[in-house]
Order: structure tokens, then C-alpha cells, then sequence
């Protein structure tokens, strides 16, 4: 079971015990559930939080000088992954080894890509996305 992700059984009395990452806790109704909810989230934000600070600080310039590469490289704004030109408002900077795999806000782990790649990537590493595409 994986930390963090709740595990309820229900009880006879209407209770219902859930586990959380190794702690137990008993709920009778909805507003426990809420609470249990809002516990969850915490902790996994806590956890958000700790590596995207392990990733770096992510600043304007460099955010800039990664735009500017892609245009000198490609002439205009273009997905690395699709090699198609990406239209106004459609374009996302894009982490080639997702933060959460253990990617840096460094200039030579981001790149920019069309919306429809990026979502469809998810949390794969560039080669990882590049293989799943070759396969279909």
C-alpha cells in the first residue's frame, strides 16, 4: 500500500477505520470524511512541495532564454516532440525528465511543447514518451 493513500473498511457500528500512512482513524460521518480528505491532501502537497524545491528555482530568464532557443532553432515556435509549429496560447514549457522523476528547473531539462504532446507525456521522461509512440 502505498503512503499516504487512504484504506477504509467499514464496520459493523457504521464506522468506518481508515489507514493512512500507517495511522488509523475512526469515522462516523461526512464531516470525518471531509477531514480524512483534507489530511490526505496535505501530506501530499507537503510532499509536492519538497521536490519542487529540490528542483530549483525556476526564473524568468530562464524561462526566456529557453523560448529564444526554440524560436533561433526551429524559426518559429515549435513542439520538440511533434516537430509542429505550436499556435498562440497552445504552448507549454515542458520538463523533459519530469520534476517528479527528479528533474531540475535547469535550462537543458526544459523545452517547449505543444499542449496536446505535453498532456499526453504526462509524467514520462522524453525517451519514455517517444518510445510509447513509436509502439502504436
Amino acid at each position: 500500500m502505498r503512503k499516504n493513500i487512504p484504506h477504509t473498511q467499514l464496520l459493523s457500528d457504521g464506522y468506518r477505520r481508515v489507514s493512512v500512512g500507517g495511522k488509523k482513524i475512526w469515522i462516523k460521518n461526512i464531516e470525518d470524511n471531509t477531514i480524512l480528505s483534507l489530511f490526505v491532501n496535505k501530506n501530499v502537497n507537503r510532499n509536492r512541495a519538497i521536490s519542487m524545491k529540490k528542483a530549483g528555482k525556476l526564473t524568468r530568464a530562464t524561462v526566456q532564454k529557453v523560448y529564444e532557443s526554440n524560436i533561433k532553432r526551429y524559426k518559429t515556435l515549435t513542439c520538440y516532440l511533434c516537430l509542429k509549429p505550436i499556435p498562440f496560447g497552445k504552448d507549454h514549457l515542458e520538463h523533459k525528465t519530469p520534476i517528479s522523476r527528479g528533474g531540475k528547473n535547469r535550462r537543458n531539462n526544459l523545452a517547449v511543447a505543444c499542449s496536446k504532446c505535453n498532456l499526453k507525456k504526462h509524467t514520462r521522461t522524453e525517451k519514455e514518451y517517444r518510445e510509447s509512440i513509436r509502439k502504436k
